[in-house]
């Protein structure tokens, strides 16, 4: 249930081997979190768990399966960290934490910074953290790939599927449609804002997730920034990057939100570009688009994989965050291998280790 990129990455892996059936509530794939996510890969993201993810999930982006796509799913960015005053010890903590793991990231003096990023303002950062290993991802074609091959596969995919409701017979699951019926044997809930108003539907345990909005408009810019590295700060306040010929600004905002189409409000777009204008000399003179989309975080920042423990037949695949796309193939196939293989789903991602949690 879900046609954003975790669904379709499951539905993806399963389908080699198993009858897939995806469902959808809106038009087309990718409509909420999945099309208005900043789509990067960043190896030190988050903790250790995202971060196995992600590198785990690199090889798929650099080197797909044949006939997957036509175009490179993932080009070289690079990303500036800003570090301000009095956050040196802090840049200093995260290094210490994750230049083993990511041995390409480096400190770089505040001449460097500036030739990478002309427009940055001199007084606004102390120097940078540069990691060469960030890249922007295709999102549009990572979801026609994965489409592509479960329809290639036999899967079907069902859009506009409103569920009514859906229940188990201790065999199989009948979901209820506007307009038909599907049963299956397993329900993957990948629902992300929505998986637990998905799970209440089937009389499931919900899980301690929460959505949170996060927004971001676009600015116009110019040729000289193309070349730019994603920025952002220290802080974690603001970022930038170049986009599609304009530059996308984030105030990375995390706001807990109701499950619905997030809008952006008019006071996060205001202070996105009073950060970015506080440490960048590109004036906005107009906002191209705003928008908003709901990134769905479990307690520990962890994504939520695998059987419910109220029923085994129905899996999980939420808690995503904001790091749904970069791990998408990993997870896809941590879940297909459970499923075809029966092969352990790490224990720091089990949705099981909310079992005891009441909501």
């Amino acid at each position: 249930i879900g046609a954003g990129v975790a669904g379709l990455s499951a539905g993806c892996f399963l389908s080699k081997s198993s009858s897939v059936a995806i469902l959808e509530r809106e038009s087309h794939a990718g409509t909420q979190s999945s099309g208005r996510s900043a789509a990067v890969f960043i190896e030190s993201y988050e903790n250790y768990t995202v971060s196995g993810l992600t590198m785990d999930s690199k090889d798929f982006f650099l080197d797909p399966p044949k006939g997957f796509s036509d175009h490179e799913l993932m080009r070289r960015r690079g990303g500036l960290s800003l570090v301000g005053e009095g956050e040196e010890r802090l840049a200093e903590e995260f290094l210490e934490l994750w230049s083993q793991r990511c041995p390409s990231l480096k400190v770089i003096d505040k001449e460097e910074a500036l030739s990478r990023v002309p427009s940055l303002k001199s007084g606004a950062f102390v120097h940078g953290i540069f990691d060469p290993e960030l890249y922007d991802i295709d999102v549009n074609e990572l979801l026609a790939g994965f489409s592509r091959s479960i329809r290639q596969n036999k899967g079907e995919l069902f859009f506009d599927f409103s569920i009514r409701k859906f229940g188990f017979d201790e065999k199989r699951w009948l979901v209820d449609g506007a307009k038909q019926s599907i049963t299956g044997s397993i329900i993957i809930n990948a629902a992300g804002a929505w998986a637990n108003e998905i799970a209440s539907l089937g009389e499931i345990d919900r899980c301690p997730i929460v959505p949170c909005r996060r927004t971001a408009l676009t600015v116009q810019s110019d040729e000289r920034s193309k070349s730019w590295p994603m920025v952002h700060t220290f802080s974690k306040g603001l970022y930038f990057k170049p986009e599609a010929g304009d530059l996308l600004i984030s105030p990375q905002d995390e706001t807990e939100f109701a499950a619905v189409d997030a809008f952006p409000d008019e006071i996060d777009v205001a202070t996105a570009i009073d950060r970015f204008e506080s440490v960048c000399s590109h004036s906005v003179r107009s906002v191209k688009r705003a928008w908003a989309g709901l990134r769905t975080l479990a307690p520990d920042r962890v994504p939520v994989i695998g059987p419910s423990s109220s029923n085994p037949h129905f899996i999980w695949l939420a808690g995503q965050g904001g790091f749904g796309v970069q791990t998408a193939p990993a997870i896809g196939k941590i879940i297909a291998d459970f499923l075809l293989d029966a092969k352990e789903i790490p224990a720091d991602i089990r949705a099981d280790r909310f079992e005891d949690f009441v909501g």
